[in-house]
């Protein structure tokens, strides 16, 4: 776009001089215009001359040529897309620069078109700078974009409520959270016996949430652990959605109010510190000399460039958004597909089900991504099974299973409570099974225990 008003400035550069010059040799204004305007065309038909009139007279000619070429180029580059777009298989991009950028590098056979053409593609994957541009896209194209497979990226609206259309929406810091869990575990903690761990998560942003959340979800080693979330977050709302949570265990969360800065020296104490921002370089430095034995995961931008001058085992630059935003985690359903398997065995357990995907498009988007939590989870259950030599599932697995259950409603606002029936309560989100686990009843821990076992049914086969 920066290009294009600079192309149109300069083109209007010896519009404006030959005017100037025409005009102050006496010449009235429209005759100026246009002698002006013949001066693109190398046809002068005026013969006065200055300084103004010689520059526009060089100039014009130029302007024009490179006009046209930049004409050409974009029509050219039009044209292209447009035959580009008839091929099978083809991925059409519409957004903002920067993210349509990022995924035309991740996307194969893609191509980013102008957001006021729409192609006739199978596969269409839109991601604007914010949630009202892209919502506003999808609103207009409603009727062009019917019947396509649509990818839609949120960055502050919880997919989980986008329910009432076809489109499937994602959102990049859910992602990387989700794949940041699965690569950097507490795995190594729990095989040395350290149960009790610090965690600093510092972000600016939903990113710091979202690595809090799918934490408190996955992080799930012992009934024995006690492991504490210290949060800097200048966003006081999340904290205040989730005063009331209860972990259900020994961990805590402790929002910590202040500047990052002025708790520096707080830094040495935790086990592992999240950096979900592009922290100044600055910070950085002070935060490498402060903790020379604790493991530092920078998730922000500018660790591509510390990584290649800083040497210490202990910090992970992460380059996130190429690391763990792919083709893969955006289109495919492999993201989900143990969740979908999880969900399939449950319908055939109790009654006629239809294919895996019919049954999965029956979900509302709150229990597809209950079902996601619950897959995500089973990695690290496998994990312990493993460190602990044992393939059995005894009454601690049970435990933790349920934990992170209620975890997963507490973050979502449900409570505990019921109907009149003593069933749960979707409207006002109540349910009776949000209690202990050992208040539970023998039926109800069946419940987790089987959840663990159609899960384990599915690895055994694969």
């Amino acid at each position: 776009m920066k290009n294009k008003v600079m192309a149109i400035i300069l083109f209007l550069v010896p519009f404006v001089l030959g005017t100037i010059g025409y005009y102050m040799n006496g010449i009235s204004v429209i005759d100026a215009f246009y002698g002006s305007f013949a001066l693109y065309m190398v046809n002068p038909v005026l013969d006065e001359k200055n300084i103004f009139v010689e520059v526009a007279r060089w100039l014009a000619p130029v302007t024009l040529a490179n006009g046209l070429v930049l004409v050409v180029k974009e029509w050219r580059e039009k044209i292209k897309k447009r035959i580009y777009s008839l091929k099978p298989n083809t991925i059409v991009i519409y957004g903002s620069a920067n993210n349509t950028s990022l995924l035309k590098s991740i996307i194969p056979n893609s191509i980013v078109a102008d957001n006021n053409e729409i192609y006739k593609t199978e596969e269409i994957i839109v991601s604007f700078s914010n949630d009202n541009e892209t919502l506003s896209f999808l609103d207009t194209n409603s009727l062009a974009l019917k019947g396509r497979k649509v990818y839609a990226e949120l960055k502050e609206i919880n997919p989980q409520y986008m329910d009432k259309c076809e489109i499937k929406f994602y959102n990049t810091d859910d992602i990387i959270a989700r794949e940041y869990w699965k690569k950097r575990n507490l795995v190594n903690f729990y095989k040395s016996h350290k149960l009790k761990l610090d965690i600093a998560i510092i972000g600016e942003n939903n990113a710091a949430v979202q690595i809090l959340e799918k934490a408190l979800l996955n992080n799930l080693y012992s009934i024995k652990q006690q492991f504490t979330y210290h949060i800097w977050d200048s966003n006081r709302l999340y904290e205040n959605l989730h005063k009331d949570f209860d972990p259900m265990n020994d961990d805590k969360i402790i929002y910590h109010h202040g500047d990052i800065k002025e708790d520096i020296n707080m830094m040495p104490q935790m086990d592992r510190i999240i950096i979900c921002y592009n922290a100044e370089h600055s910070f950085l430095n002070a935060l490498f000399e402060l903790c020379t034995e604790n493991e530092i995961d920078f998730l922000g931008d500018s660790g591509k460039y510390i990584d290649f001058f800083y040497d210490n085992k202990n910090v992970h630059f992460i380059d996130a958004d190429k690391k763990y935003i792919t083709d893969e985690n955006i289109r495919t359903k492999k993201q989900y597909e143990d969740a979908m398997d999880l969900n399939y065995k449950y319908a055939s357990r109790y009654g006629t089900a239809a294919a895996p995907e019919e049954e999965w498009d029956k979900l509302n988007n709150f229990l597809k991504y209950s079902n996601v939590a619950a897959a995500d989870y089973h990695d690290i259950r496998l994990i312990i099974m493993e460190a602990d030599n044992t393939a059995d599932v005894d009454e601690q697995m049970n435990e933790l299973e349920h934990i992170r259950w209620c975890r997963f409603h507490s973050i979502n606002h449900w409570k505990y409570g019921s109907d009149e029936k003593g069933k749960k309560d979707v409207k006002k989100r109540l349910h009776p099974c949000l209690i202990k686990y050992s208040e539970l009843s023998a039926e109800d821990k069946a419940k987790d225990r089987e959840t663990i076992g159609l899960l384990l049914d599915r690895k055994r086969m694969s």
